[in-house]
């Protein structure tokens, strides 16, 4: 089963982070803006991105207002936008009204828009003392979005929802939303937007509302970054070790960010393949942890003489929760003479057991050898054995093939779905 996501949003009668209420203005009009939250029932957290604040003509509570939670599945459509005088420009200020909070409303700076990327909504309103621009924390997940998925409309295609008639303050402003109230957009004035100025907003044709997965996974393989390699072990076979990219990573969604753990490849290539994973409910996975408790000593290279340390960690059997599976159970490591320390959790980070429900076994003979230790003149054997598809490294303190009448876990890819391209 394949599956291709370009864009996902959610609409969802639910909570967003009810953020500033215009109620001390002496305004004539009322107005309350808004942005996405956090763990809302309903909303996955990988719909963790918005265009920017929207706003309501009212004093509206939590709960009663609808916005837009995006996830842009291609890490390249966007850029965040970020906090402070750098980022925003004051278009307004309450000045001369003589209210006890301070009224302010903020434009981006354009010189921060990357060439190719719109801010679809480049106002921010906000309450607060002293007039400070928005912050890192107020913006966070706003994004800018790539030329590609952005249309245009006309000025009169703009909605009024508030002004500040009424605060007496030394200034005039007004706000507007685009069309179906996604993005807020500020004049300094209140004069109507001219009808043939054109503004950017998202063009939901080009993404497709969020539905749960009818799989529990999602899947790609992407480029490995490399992590290890043997090179000066003096072994007569070469291996280079890999795990998952840090994101952004070109052509991988940023919500694939689990994975099974290393994966080797024989000799010393400058490139592998390694699979990116989602899974789409948090039960069916566990965080694989690091250090000594976690980890287990299998080989090391004592006796060789080398100028650095090998060793290969297997991981502890109690350590694994009842109906889990580590999938990769052994980590090789190249460290500095003098340390041989079980892997960090830096190291680890990403890596997951999985449910027992999406495991299946293959016989040993299915498995392939990457690696021996022969030639380092260690005092100890050791062999590494990769599953089908390089999925998962297996330790072996012999030289022995693993017997045909022995079966070991990999992941069951068809539960899952496969991303394309």
């Amino acid at each position: 089963m394949r599956l291709r996501i370009e864009l996902n949003w959610d609409e969802i009668l639910n909570t967003q982070c009810h953020q500033i209420v215009l109620n001390s203005s002496g305004a004539n009009d009322d107005i309350t803006v808004w942005r996405i939250g956090k763990s809302i029932d309903g909303i996955p957290d990988t719909l963790n991105q918005f265009l920017g604040q929207t706003a309501t003509p009212d004093y509206s509570s939590s709960g009663t207002t609808v916005t837009v939670y995006l996830e842009f599945t291609d890490p390249t459509d966007v850029k965040p936008v970020g906090g402070g005088a750098d980022w925003w420009v004051q278009l307004w200020d309450d000045h001369g009204s003589h209210k006890k909070d301070d009224y302010t409303v903020w434009i981006i700076n354009k010189d921060k828009i990357p060439p190719g990327f719109h801010c679809l909504s480049p106002c921010f309103f906000k309450k607060d003392l002293g007039r400070k621009p928005p912050t890192a924390d107020e913006v966070q997940g706003q994004v800018l979005v790539k030329d590609s998925l952005v249309k245009t409309v006309p000025g009169v295609q703009l909605t009024q929802v508030w002004n500040d008639h009424g605060t007496h303050a030394d200034e005039n402003v007004s706000l507007y939303l685009g069309p179906d109230g996604f993005g807020l957009f500020g004049f300094p004035n209140y004069d109507l937007p001219a009808p043939d100025v054109l503004y950017p907003v998202l063009d939901f044709t080009q993404g497709a509302p969020w539905q749960q997965p009818d799989t529990p996974f999602l899947c790609k393989r992407g480029p490995a970054v490399k992590q290890s390699d043997d090179q000066d072990s003096h072994a007569n076979r070469d291996v280079t070790v890999w795990r998952i990219g840090p994101a952004p990573v070109k052509g991988i969604p940023v919500t694939l960010n689990s994975y099974l753990g290393q994966t080797a490849t024989p000799g010393y290539p400058s490139s592998a393949t390694i699979l990116y994973l989602q899974f789409n409910q948090s039960s069916l996975i566990q965080p694989v942890g690091s250090g000594d408790e976690w980890w287990t000593q299998l080989w090391n290279d004592s006796g060789s003489g080398r100028p650095n340390d090998y060793t290969i960690w297997q991981i502890t059997p109690q350590r694994i929760p009842p109906g889990f599976t580590c999938l990769s159970p052994y980590f090789f490591k190249k460290s500095r003479t003098g340390r041989r320390d079980p892997p960090t959790a830096d190291e680890v980070q990403g890596q997951v057991l999985v449910k027992d429900e999406l495991v299946t076994k293959i016989s040993g003979d299915k498995l392939k050898n990457v690696w021996t230790d022969q030639g380092t003149h260690a005092r100890a054997d050791v062999s590494l054995y990769t599953g089908p598809d390089g999925l998962g490294i297996f330790g072996f303190n012999n030289y022995d093939p693993p017997s045909s009448t022995t079966h070991w876990p990999i992941l069951n890819q068809l539960k899952g779905a496969e991303l394309l391209d």
